[in-house]
Order: structure tokens, then sequence, then C-alpha cells
């Protein structure tokens, strides 16, 4: 009789092959419960309507206070650019700045250039649009005695024109003084005066002054005040379509501070204004 090798319940698997039936899974416990304790992620949304207290006081402080500041700075600028723009400018001559001779109406005159710097110059123009121009000139005599010419124009009408050979007009200057004998003559090429005098002295000095037209920069300031109300309406409106309540009512408290704040700065650019003009 053979003896069993070990017990018979035990020996059900006598090649030692694991059977593909046989689960390879060697964890144990509730595999539900397992995926059952996975954390809970979710993404928590912003609340359209909390209050932020910064973008209540940008809009109820800082905005205001910087509008109502640039705003006096707007009206006081534009209150000093709707007059007319007023230049003026002047010239002492040296020896070396005679220009040569030109012949007008026949006779000889001893001529001298000048660049000022003022707008272009269109004497027809400004007589048309009622602005003004005022010029003056001066020689120097052998005895120094006082003597100047002038031009303005209330004169335009009253002397006739004279033409040089080249074509060009010029117009006549009243002189008194010393210098009342002379014949001063002066045209104009935009900013570029040349006098021509009928004796042969040294000019001494020669001046301009005059008015023109509001310029573009002072139109604008004119309307920029109306823009810069419009643009704080505009970004009250802006704040709430883009849910920014809090910046939105810090904006309707401002109506109240930028007045306070224009006001102030205007006292102060005032202030400014007297200590240096």
């Amino acid at each position: 009789m053979v003896e069993d090798e070990g017990n018979w319940w035990d020996n059900k698997n006598p090649d030692g092959k694991i059977s593909s039936s046989e689960s390879m899974n060697v964890f144990t416990g509730n595999v539900a419960a397992i995926s059952s304790q996975s954390p809970d992620i979710s993404i928590v949304q912003n609340d359209p309507n909390k209050f932020i207290m910064s973008q209540f006081l940008i809009g109820l402080l800082l905005i205001p206070i910087f509008s109502g500041f640039i705003m006096s700075v707007v009206t006081i600028s534009a209150g000093r650019s709707v007059n007319d723009i007023y230049y003026d400018d002047y010239h002492y001559f040296s020896e070396d700045d005679n220009s040569g001779t030109t012949i007008i109406s026949g006779d000889e005159y001893y001529t001298w250039d000048v660049i000022f710097d003022v707008p272009d110059i269109d004497i027809s123009d400004i007589e048309e649009r009622d602005y003004w121009l005022s010029i003056e000139f001066r020689a120097i005599e052998e005895d120094f005695q006082w003597g100047y010419c002038y031009f303005d124009m209330d004169m335009l009408g009253n002397n006739e024109l004279k033409k040089s050979d080249d074509g060009s007009y010029w117009y006549p200057m009243y002189c008194s003084g010393s210098m009342e004998e002379y014949e001063v003559l002066f045209q104009v090429d935009e900013r570029t005066f040349t006098y021509a005098i009928d004796q042969n002295i040294q000019a001494d000095y020669a001046s301009i002054y005059g008015d023109t037209d509001i310029s573009g920069v002072g139109i604008f300031l004119q309307i920029l005040p109306i823009l810069i109300i419009l643009f704080y309406i505009g970004v009250i409106v802006w704040s709430f379509i883009s849910k920014r309540k809090s910046l939105g009512f810090g904006l309707i408290g401002g109506i109240i501070i930028a007045p306070i704040s224009f006001c102030f700065s205007m006292i102060f650019i005032s202030f400014f204004y007297w200590n240096n003009f």
C-alpha cells in the first residue's frame, strides 16, 4: 500500500499550476468602499453681488478726485485759450545784418531782413479776419537823436503800396522824430520781414506785435469737459454691465465728491497761477 504524500484534500493541484479561473488580485476588501472615499472637488464661483471694498473706494474717492482735478485744469486752460493768440518778438541789428539794396519805384533802398519767431504773417488775411498787426523800426543816426517808424492795420488803406523791380509790393511806414524825413518800407513773407530805407544808415531795432485766431488746441479744450463727464457716466454704466457693482456704487457716490474736488482744485490752481503770472 502506497502512502499518500500529504492529505488528499490538499492535493487539488498536483502539478502546481495556477488555474486561469483563479483571480490574480492580491487586494482585499470592498472596492466600492475605496472608491467612495475619493475627495469631492468642486469649483466655487465668485458671487457677482459680493461687496468689494477696494473697488468701492476707487469709485468713491480715487476716480472722482482725479476727475475733479483734471476738470479744473481743463477749465482754467480753456478759459485762457478762448481769446485770440497774441504774439510778439523783437530784434537788434548788427552791422552784418545788411542784406543789400533794391530798386523800388526807380529809387535805391538799403534793405535788412529779420526772421521773427511768430506765426506766419499774411497782411491780407489779417485784414480780412480783423486781426491786429503792429511793427516798429528804428535806425541809428550820427547824432543819436530820437526817432522811429511804425506800421499798424489802421494805416493799411491810407498809403499806396510801392512796387519794386522784381514785382513785389512794399508797405510804407510812418516815421516821426529825427526819422521823419526818411522813407521806410517793409514787406513780409510768412515770418521774414524785409525793411527798406532810402538812406544809407545803420538799422538798430525792429519789433512786431499782433494776434491771430484761437488754436485747434483751444477748441479741443472747450469740448474736453463735456467728454470727461460723458466718460464718467460711461464708466458707471460699464461697471454695472461687467458686474462690478461695488465700483459702480462707489462712482455714484463719487458724483458728490467730484464737484468738491473740482472746487478745491480750482482754488489751488488759481493760487498757483496768481503767484506765477
